[in-house]
């Protein structure tokens, strides 16, 4: 199965990747097999992967048999056990599509990656995800999410459904925002979140897997 991990940075993230950073790489390193993206998530372009201010979360998507074999990863990483991550949220991924889903790569610009959440409107169907992907074009990886009850750092009462994730390569931050936007304006899909910058991604799914 196929699982997304969302990795917010805590209030010590900066230093705690000065620290951890040569033990965080050497972890992905061991588990590559099972990374299809691991990316650090940045709000502006031109971030360093090791650390700075522009960095504010990690993202992964994990083949792995079953949840709490992901969860058993995530709870591995240096990053989550030095503190870098305040809080790991876990989605099983349940509509994979675009290009990356079916195991091709070719994702042309930049790389950036937006969490949509689910407002309080009915949750998108399998044929609005699918007009969104035909928005959005070919270098799009796009999947509908449900958030699991059990967090690593965080319980939750309920398992939650109707988030996605767009993965698209675009010539910067700024316009990626306005095509995502724009996708979710003509086809008036309930979402909110923000794009953020990935600065470098590695796994099977970027044809990268050299650390």
């Amino acid at each position: 199965m196929l699982t997304l991990a969302l990795c917010r940075d805590s209030v010590s993230a900066r230093e705690g990747r000065r620290e951890a950073f040569e033990p965080h790489i050497q972890y992905l390193r061991r588990i590559m097999g099972t990374i299809r993206l691991a990316a650090p998530l940045a709000i502006s372009d031109g971030a360093r992967i090791d650390g700075g201010d522009a960095l504010v979360a990690s993202i992964f998507v994990l083949e792995s048999p079953s949840f709490l074999g992901a969860r058993e990863l995530m709870s591995a990483d240096p990053y989550f056990t030095s503190r870098v991550w305040e809080t790991v949220s876990l989605f099983q991924i349940e509509q994979p599509s675009g290009p990356w889903a079916s195991g091709s790569t070719g994702v042309t610009g930049r790389l950036y990656a937006a969490l949509h959440e689910p407002s309080d409107q009915p949750v998108p169907g399998p044929a609005d995800l699918k007009g969104y992907a035909s928005e959005l074009g070919d270098s799009l990886t796009f999947a509908g999410l449900t958030r699991f009850k059990d967090r690593l750092g965080v319980a939750r009462a309920a398992d939650e459904v109707g988030f996605a994730l767009t993965l698209l390569g675009a010539a910067s931050l700024n316009i990626a925002n306005e095509l995502i936007n724009q996708a979710i304006g003509r086809l008036r899909l309930p979402w909110r979140g923000l794009v953020w910058a990935i600065p470098r991604g590695v796994g099977t799914w970027t044809a990268d897997t050299t650390l």
